[in-house]
């Protein structure tokens, strides 16, 4: 499982459940600390970012090594509006459990170039209980259904076994009878949430048949591509290739 080479808590939420959990699962991993969310300060105490060369991609890769804990904010979850008339795009829901979320190394990621220039290290969101009561107020505000778009900015899984979040939100919108969560990515879902009836994890694009040779995706999303089943068990009929 990837693990970052550095990671950087703001010192608010150090001792969060989040927090504390990333960091056991990385106990070799340096920590430094800030005290504010800003990206100029969380800049300026990454090691690795300062190691990093002067080129823009010598700063975007060094950015997928470099995760940064941060306290939740209270658009955590928001509605997408663009205002900009010469630009027909929806209104959508957002659940941002994370930000520039990926550590892939795709070569076909717009992202790369869109912002992590500017943001370069990854960002994941603590303080789940906050973020919960925010999912709560929106499913009171809608009668209809509501689709909460979890990988505008990130992989939604990719970061799943250091955050945990997938398994600490999904379960939220079983209540709800028409609650769905939708998330892109390269990153298939690990896990079934037991008992979830009537809530719906969607995949979205960029979803892509395997590849395993292919250096332009590193992964597939296994909810739409199950994965490779490996050799027949014993005893059991050989595959005829004549």
């Amino acid at each position: 499982m990837w693990k970052p080479k550095e990671i950087i808590i703001h010192e608010k939420i150090q001792d969060d459940p989040v927090a504390r959990g990333i960091a056991e699962k990385c106990p070799e991993v340096p920590r430094q600390y800030v005290r504010s969310a800003r990206v100029s300060d969380v800049k300026a105490a990454s090691k690795v970012l300062a190691a990093a060369g002067s080129g823009m991609m010598d700063r975007i890769r060094a950015g997928k090594q470099v995760l940064f804990i941060s306290p939740a904010s209270g658009n955590t979850v928001d509605r997408f509006h663009l205002p900009d008339t010469r630009v027909i795009c929806p209104d959508f829901d957002r659940l941002k459990l994370a930000s520039n979320g990926c550590f892939y190394q795709c070569d076909g990621c717009y992202l790369k170039l869109t912002y992590r220039a500017a943001f370069p290290f990854i960002t994941v969101r603590a303080q789940y209980d906050k973020i919960a009561r925010q999912i709560e107020v929106r499913l009171s505000q809608s009668s209809g259904p509501v689709i909460f778009n979890s990988g505008e900015l990130a992989d939604s899984l990719a970061l799943e076994h250091l955050t945990g979040a997938g398994r600490r939100f999904i379960p939220c919108m079983r209540k709800p009878f028409n609650v769905f969560f939708s998330r892109s990515g390269q990153s298939g879902l690990p896990w079934a949430p037991s008992g979830l009836r009537r809530a719906f994890t969607i995949c979205a694009a960029p979803c892509l048949p395997p590849a395993r040779n292919c250096r332009a995706w590193s992964g597939t999303c296994s909810l739409c591509f199950p994965p490779d089943p490996g050799p027949a068990k014993s005893g059991a009929p050989a595959e005829n290739t004549a």
